[in-house]
């Protein structure tokens, strides 16, 4: 509402003492001061997000930073881990749960290589009345995976996996998001204390072995993630952030990863002798023709066959654990789509 230009540069000085910028001034009567603003909003649009080609190529990566985000439910240690990568107190930890609120980005580099990290809110249970700062921080949160390319997922090694984590889990897997599992807190995991939140670490057998101990238990409960690593790391020694920062790059790689057509035409026709699709019930005899990448991040693969529905559920599966384990695509689902021979 600022029309008139003789009053201007009075009005704006009072809010310039806020310390944000930047400010512009204007009219939504008369246009003044709308151009420089909207030249501003375009400029930080083109830098924010920019533009792609029509025709995405699966061999061009995004030369955007790799968006990590750390979820969890609450109080695993997530702000902690975010303060240990950037070894600087960024966001307030405390024991009391849900003290994030909302998702923070912080950009650093790792060794030549542009990350984005972004400290999330823990994902409460749901309940039938929920707070709305808790509904606002589960929408935040959400946003946060669906804009990352890989999750750093945080479970306390002190306590049992709950709901909540198989939760957040499924979300990361739902997305097709990659996935590193931190079971954080380590450093006051011990066999004396083993068991005693939670006591279902030995359930399934005594080890001398915590850490197997551990992956076994981890394993059991999050099985759908079968392809993503496990870190044992504490925020309070820095114990295992390195050897999980390292891991972010491989997997963000292989995301990336084309594979030639001969490449699969070859992998496709050694599966196919080790284990040939069934014979479903009411359906016609399943026949596989050829399968090709069709994208990347995530990695997309298209099944060409003569009919769908004759393909069973389990050939699917067996096909997308091989080329996950045959092809290297480590740390994140693939999806598989089928396709009739006689649809265009």
């Amino acid at each position: 509402k600022l029309d008139s230009p003789k009053t201007r540069d009075e009005k704006v000085g009072a809010f310039s003492r806020l310390g944000i910028k930047p400010i512009f001034a204007v009219s939504s009567i008369s246009g003044l001061g709308m151009g420089d603003m909207l030249d501003f909003v375009v400029e930080a649009a083109a830098k924010a997000c920019p533009a792609e080609s029509e025709d995405k190529k699966l061999d061009n990566p995004t030369p955007m930073p790799i968006a990590v985000s750390i979820v969890g439910k609450p109080n695993v240690g997530k702000s902690s881990i975010f303060n240990a990568i950037l070894k600087e107190e960024r966001v307030v930890v405390s024991p009391i749960p849900g003290t994030t609120r909302t998702a923070i980005d912080s950009e650093i580099q790792i060794d030549g290589v542009d990350y984005t990290f972004i400290d999330t809110a823990g994902l409460k249970k749901k309940e039938h009345r929920q707070a709305r700062p808790d509904i606002f921080a589960g929408f935040q949160t959400f946003k946060a995976i669906r804009r990352s390319d890989i999750c750093f997922f945080v479970i306390d090694a002190n306590e049992e996996i709950t709901k909540q984590d198989q939760r957040v889990a499924n979300e990361i897997f739902a997305m097709d998001k990659g996935c590193i599992i931190l079971v954080n807190k380590m450093d006051m995991y011990t066999k004396d204390n083993r068991g005693k939140k939670g006591g279902n670490w030995d359930s399934r057998g005594k080890s001398d072995d915590q850490y197997q101990t551990l992956r076994d238990y981890i394993s059991h409960h999050f099985s759908f993630l079968w392809m993503c690593p496990a870190f044992f790391v504490s925020a309070t020694t820095g114990e295992g952030l390195e050897e999980a920062l390292s891991a972010i790059k491989k997997i963000f790689e292989d995301r990336h990863k084309v594979i030639d057509d001969e490449t699969l035409k070859t992998f496709l026709a050694k599966k196919m002798k080790v284990n040939p699709p069934k014979l479903l019930r009411d359906q016609r005899e399943p026949k596989v023709y050829a399968l090709r990448q069709l994208d990347t991040n995530p990695p997309l693969f298209e099944l060409l066959v003569n009919r769908p529905g004759a393909i069973s559920t389990q050939f699917r599966k067996f096909l997308e654990n091989a080329i996950i384990k045959d092809l290297g695509f480590w740390g994140s689902p693939i999806t598989l789509k089928l396709r009739g021979k006689d649809k265009t």
